[in-house]
């Protein structure tokens, strides 16, 4: 699976010019990754009659608010979502939480509402470079899992996880992290997973985010660990996304 946060970039005509490429680019494969593609607010509508008949390009928003509904200005309902076509939604997303507050338990009460809506979170997870640098990332990403997951019943197929370290993205962090680092994290995560919703730890679908491009992206894909990739600016430009996605296509090919 590979998941495409747009953030807040390109226009609707933007949006539906990028998505068409994807569309082109996958066509006739015999190995093709699920593609999440998650636009702005304003671009949800277009984009749903454009991939609404694609078998491998899914539709997601970047966040949704807390409550069914009700007055709360701004903010976008799980129903509201699944009525312009979105499968997917982000929740918990690191500039979410750093630039907006959202706590983790304030995701734990996105994350039910998302299943009894019937749309597909993606779970962001991760640790700042402060918990890097102290070595307490493994213990902090599990009491973040502890935390988001509580009094929550799931089954592996109902949502994806998505580690994003924050001191490994390209406009936060420092350093960028390597495949190991990330395989050591996933395994707590798919365990801590396991412990807690039950069912097998490789069930989970369980992705990788943090300045993944062209270049870097078979490093973490090779590892059966790592399901696919969650991506910000290397799903902005044609040519790098297209080489995100060739990546996964040849690693596909190899496992398969």
């Amino acid at each position: 699976m590979i998941v495409a946060n747009w953030k807040m970039h390109f226009t609707v005509r933007e949006s539906l010019a990028m998505t068409k490429y994807v569309i082109r680019m996958i066509r006739g494969g015999k190995y093709i990754p699920n593609i999440v593609i998650c636009p702005s607010y304003t671009s949800l509508s277009a984009l749903s009659k454009l991939v609404g008949k694609s078998k491998h390009i899914h539709l997601g928003a970047q966040n949704m608010g807390g409550k069914e509904s009700g007055a709360f200005t701004g903010e976008v309902s799980a129903r509201q979502l699944t009525d312009l076509g979105c499968s997917h939604v982000i929740l918990g997303h690191s500039e979410r939480r750093k630039i907006c507050n959202e706590s983790h338990e304030d995701v734990n009460a996105k994350l039910a509402l998302a299943f009894q809506s019937n749309i597909t979170p993606i779970v962001c997870i991760g640790e700042s470079e402060e918990n890097h640098k102290s070595g307490d990332a493994l213990t902090v990403i599990e009491n973040v899992v502890k935390t988001v997951f509580k009094d929550i019943s799931a089954s592996p197929n109902q949502f994806v996880l998505a580690y994003e370290p924050t001191w490994a993205i390209s406009t936060e962090g420092s350093k960028s992290a390597n495949s190991v680092e990330v395989v050591e994290a996933l395994q707590l995560i798919r365990k801590t997973l396991s412990e807690m919703l039950g069912g097998g730890a490789t069930e989970y679908t369980c992705l990788y985010g943090g300045s993944v491009d062209g270049d870097n992206a078979r490093e973490f894909l090779k590892h059966q660990t790592v399901n696919g990739l969650f991506i910000g600016g290397a799903s902005l430009k044609p040519q790098s996304f297209q080489a995100v996605i060739e990546a996964a296509k040849d690693i596909m090919s190899v496992q398969s």
